[in-house]
């Protein structure tokens, strides 16, 4: 919707300059042009912060999705320890660099529909928070993830290494009790 709304404003702006440089009279082509954008624009905030939220939502579905597959393949022959690892989706610079082509993509359109300075300080602020929201939430989200791997690690270590003590004191008693 917002790609189309861009096109289609820029198509109908680049109209009311052909039209006043043919000679349009007394009729204001400008100001019909804005006029009939002006709902458009007054609403767009709004639909580009949620097309925002959208597209991360989308992408957190996306690689959970992807997380989960490749937790289902491969995993024959794994330790408990090597499959829980697997399962932690990884933190990754792709993914911060697509959120940022999505803000990037919106910025444009801020500037195409802000006329004025301070209109268009107040939606570029609300797409950088949006920005900012996704980016903290991803990396928190991450971090999270991966602590609870680490955790995890730590308790299949430490039952790992009770096993092995208690194995060596085993073959320690046996082996005095051979001596003996």
């Amino acid at each position: 919707y917002l790609r189309m709304l861009a096109v289609a404003y820029e198509k109908t702006q680049e109209l009311a300059r052909d039209l006043r440089t043919v000679g349009c009279g007394d009729l204001d082509v400008e100001g019909l042009t804005e006029s009939l954008f002006s709902n458009h624009k007054d609403e767009y905030p709004e639909y580009e912060q949620a097309s925002l939220r959208q597209l991360y939502k989308v992408k957190m579905e996306e690689l959970r999705a992807e997380s989960q597959i490749s937790d289902s393949s491969g995993t024959i022959g794994r330790t408990k320890g090597a499959t829980v690892a697997s399962s932690q989706q990884q933190i990754s610079v792709t993914v911060v660099t697509e959120f940022v082509r999505w803000n990037e993509e919106a910025i444009t359109r801020c500037n195409l529909f802000s006329s004025q300075a301070a209109t268009l300080a107040t939606h570029v602020k609300a797409v950088f928070t949006c920005l900012l929201d996704q980016v903290s939430q991803y990396i928190a989200d991450g971090l999270e993830r991966a602590r609870d791997g680490l955790t995890e690690a730590a308790n299949l270590r430490e039952r790992f290494v009770l096993g092995t003590s208690v194995s060596r004191r085993v073959a320690a008693a046996a082996a005095s009790a051979v001596i003996t």
